[in-house]
């Protein structure tokens, strides 16, 4: 029984603020490179990604029509509420432990051990995701702009789920070599220090943006009111289809749009006063984000039926639909651009996790070391860049 008193007690030791800012405090000044706007251009990288590629369509086509504006609008309250208790925290915790930190200090350390290997498989499956998303974005930009087609044994994973069969089957393919490809060269981005990948990531972001509202003022002047018309389209005689109860379901399904805020907890040892950019830029992030999200998916379903819209890639077959070649050609560079600045901040955020976890005792010392200077987890970046 004195074992597994002494196991609990340890389960439930918590951290309290003071040791939290004695932690924040021992961080030299010089690693602390990142202002508000470069946090919130980091915010807006990771959350404008694959969402607004892909379930912007979908949600359209398949339940709220035209009104899918408002089903942004809609999900943006949770994720708006969601922002508000991040930027509280990071406030009160500005360490780089993001929810791992904010557990240990609430609920005790068994908890903030699960929940950091919660947030790991979280990211580490996230970044793969995307990292096989960006391959299919690539591989087609390839074929477009230099006719170059990839030999089909490098861009798939050797097996994948059957569905009707209920098991895993051979695809006879070697590995999706791009994919691994853009994870090794963003792990290598992030070797080079915080303050250069936060610069590499402005410049993606920047060029991603730029991309978007070129479509928007190019689209928008091809916008069909017919096309918008009913903005809320009657019921279809099944609940979430359609009608004022599709327009919720798909808030509830955009909701995914908005993940990644939590990312930005994770820069709180690199912020310059994170105690004021940081809340500032978690809440700017959403509420651009959420501006963007309206302002793109009106011109998306008054240039395209909504009915159209279920495809992989909805924005280029708006870009498609208007003619503009040179359009289309950009979409897919914005969706390789916003894949790559998404997987850079996940693969970002992963280390500094690591880096807490291993720092309080939870993981071996080697993941805790950070570079003299730049503060840099490097140990940590390496292997999260290899697993990924």
């Amino acid at each position: 029984m004195s074992r597994l008193a002494a196991f609990w007690q340890q389960a439930r030791r918590r951290k309290s603020l003071q040791e939290i800012a004695l932690e924040v405090a021992a961080a030299p000044a010089q690693r602390r490179t990142l202002r508000t706007i470069d946090l919130t251009l980091l915010g807006i990288g990771v959350v404008v990604g694959t969402g607004v590629f892909v379930l912007t369509g979908r949600a359209a086509a398949l339940h709220a029509g035209p009104a899918v504006w408002i089903s942004f609008l809609l999900a943006a309250v949770p994720a708006a509420l969601a922002a508000l208790c991040y930027a509280e925290l990071a406030a009160l915790m500005p360490t780089s432990g993001s929810v791992y930190a904010y557990t240990f200090a609430t609920l005790g350390e068994l908890c903030a051990f699960l929940i950091g290997w919660d947030l790991m498989l979280e990211y580490m499956l996230g970044a793969a995701m995307v990292a096989v998303g960006w391959s299919a974005y690539f591989v087609a930009l390839l074929r477009r702009t230099l006719g170059l087609q990839l030999p089909q044994a490098w861009l798939q994973a050797p097996t994948v789920w059957d569905g009707p069969k209920q098991a895993v089957a051979w695809t006879g393919a070697y590995a999706n070599l791009p994919a691994a490809f853009i994870v090794l060269l963003v792990t290598a981005l992030l070797l080079r220090g915080t303050h250069a990948s936060s610069r590499i990531n402005n410049a993606l972001v920047v060029m991603k943006l730029s991309i978007f509202a070129a479509f928007i003022y190019v689209c928008g002047q091809d916008v069909s009111m017919a096309n918008l018309t009913p903005m809320v389209p009657p019921n279809a005689g099944t609940f979430g289809t359609f009608g004022w109860s599709g327009v919720f379901r798909g808030g509830s399904i955009l909701v995914f749009a908005y993940l990644g805020i939590d990312n930005l907890s994770t820069t709180a040892l690199e912020a310059r006063d994170p105690q004021r950019t940081l809340p500032r830029a978690i809440l700017f992030t959403v509420g651009f984000c959420a501006l963007l999200y309206v302002l793109l998916s009106l011109v998306l379903c008054g240039v395209v039926p909504y009915a159209q819209l279920d495809q992989p890639d909805p924005v280029r077959v708006a870009a498609a639909a208007t003619g503009h070649l040179g359009l289309e050609m950009a979409v897919e560079v914005a969706a390789v651009l916003g894949l790559t600045s998404v997987l850079l901040v996940q693969i970002y955020g992963m280390p500094r996790i690591l880096c807490a976890m291993a720092q309080d005792g939870l993981l071996p010392a080697a993941l805790a070391v950070r570079q003299p200077c730049s503060g840099l987890p490097r140990c940590a970046t390496l292997w999260v860049g290899a697993v990924c």
